[in-house]
């Protein structure tokens, strides 16, 4: 079985990997040992653990021990197994990608080539003008009542769920506290709209309630932008930000609007 015995900067001294160590990126120990889910006669690496060769950064399969940049082929065709059930005997969760950092980089630059498209398209097209949008309101606004009483999406039950909210907290809740936020900005058009027909408080903008977790400063989030960027050579993404690597993308967007716009923010600094 593997083993290991030093930890600094993210790193792990392992014997089975081809440079000797692993990349811990987001991960902290102690890691529990996997032991080949009862399928396998013996396992390779951790539950739960995704390990990343030091200098290739390639990603070791639980069942075999070999080091791939795209895992999922490889569970496929050598294991015949699904993804989805190879993460869920490992002890991944579903939305954890089995490609190496080298791969991810790839997808993460044809995935704005595709996102720039998309903006270009929609702009010449005017897919979402002020116009398209009152059109969307007005058609959530006439649904059946009876399919609004069900799903409680009548105007008034959205504005009595918002009151009850409120009464519930104390205090205008936040879009994240609100399930039917969505629904109420088509239908309202704002939320500043809806509190006022409601009679309560609108929260300002930019305003931040603290639930027990890290409330980041503008300045924070460029530090870290800045150190990941140098020691990753390569711009942040999305999936960076759900592996927990930065701040949330909710975070960075109350801030900046998006990702991007940080990353411009930082080379003007």
């Amino acid at each position: 079985m593997p083993s290991k015995t030093l930890i600094k900067d993210k790193e792990m001294e392992y014997d089975d990997a081809p440079s000797g160590f692993v990349k811990l990126y987001s991960y902290k120990e102690p890691f529990m040992p996997f032991h080949g889910a009862g399928i396998f006669d013996i396992g390779y690496g951790f539950e739960g653990v995704l390990l990343f060769d030091g200098k290739s950064d390639k990603i070791q399969c639980h069942f075999c021990g070999d080091w791939y940049d795209f895992l999922p082929s490889h569970i496929r065709k050598e294991h015949s197994i699904k993804t989805s059930e190879y993460k869920e005997l490992v002890g991944l969760t579903s939305r954890t990608a089995l490609i190496s950092e080298k791969v991810r980089t790839k997808m993460i630059a044809n995935g704005k080539k595709i996102a720039k498209h998309n903006r270009e398209y929609s702009e010449s097209s005017k897919l979402f003008s002020q116009e398209t949008r009152a059109k969307i309101s007005a058609t959530l606004k006439n649904r059946p009542r009876q399919t609004q009483n069900v799903t409680g999406t009548c105007p008034a039950q959205l504005i009595d769920r918002l009151i009850k909210k409120y009464d519930e907290l104390g205090r205008t809740p936040t879009k994240y506290e609100l399930p039917c936020h969505g629904t109420i900005l088509r239908v309202y058009g704002s939320m500043e709209e809806a509190c006022r027909i409601a009679g309560i408080p609108a929260r300002p903008n930019g305003q931040v309630i603290k639930h027990g977790r890290l409330i980041w400063s503008r300045e924070n989030i460029l530090l870290l932008l800045e150190q990941f960027i140098k020691t990753n050579e390569r711009a942040p993404s999305h999936s960076d930000c759900r592996r927990q690597l930065l701040p949330s993308i909710s975070t960075i967007r109350r801030y900046f609007g998006s990702i991007d716009n940080a990353v411009s923010e930082l080379k003007c600094v």
